[in-house]
């Protein structure tokens, strides 16, 4: 499944934080999986960074997540980090993030409580106006999108006619990009 991030472009730092705080959010439980790494890799390369930039973000990362002292304490470190982060961006900057900590929720399959108390949080922490409308809103379309997705992989391997099964694939990606073109509106209204 194809992980729908819908990324916009910003200055050197937003992108380099947006990729940091994708990596923190899914280190949130435990080590990064090397499909996680692939993933954050495409992040920064969908977000024009140098392929050469990606190491010291890790380490900075890294550096982040070593200061926690445990699993639980590793929630609240990874938060307070991601707030700083927040403190010098625009509110549409920060909707920008959040999408793509909730879509990064939905991808791997485990939006559980402990990501969804984060992510909660991490809304309200930055003051992010009528947080929880958006928030509900964008773990909506994560879901549908995901959805979607699912059915899109399924109808490939029935064994309906080419041309339904084409016909069907086609209304479900136009079905995905006007949700892709929702989620870009919250960011730029955000």
């Amino acid at each position: 499944m194809e992980l729908d991030l819908n990324v916009q472009e910003g200055s050197i730092g937003t992108r380099i934080d947006q990729v940091k705080s994708v990596y923190l959010f899914m280190s949130l439980e435990g080590e990064i999986s090397k499909d996680n790494e692939v993933r954050i890799k495409e992040l920064a390369n969908d977000l024009k960074l140098s392929i050469s930039e990606f190491p010291s973000i890790v380490r900075a990362c890294e550096n982040i997540i070593g200061l926690s002292f445990d699993n639980d304490d590793r929630f609240d470190t990874i938060l307070e980090h991601l707030v700083k982060f927040g403190k010098e961006k625009s509110e549409s900057e920060k909707v920008q993030i959040l999408w793509l900590l909730v879509n990064c929720a939905f991808y791997d399959g485990e939006y559980n409580q402990n990501k969804k108390r984060f992510l909660r949080k991490l809304s309200r922490l930055w003051e992010i106006e009528n947080n929880v409308v958006i928030l509900s809103e964008m773990e909506d379309t994560a879901e549908t999108l995901l959805d979607l997705e699912k059915h899109k992989e399924w109808i490939k391997t029935t064994n309906y006619p080419y041309d339904y099964t084409h016909s069907v694939v086609e209304e479900l990606d136009k079905n995905k990009q006007e949700l892709a073109n929702n989620i870009s509106l919250l960011v730029s209204i955000g």
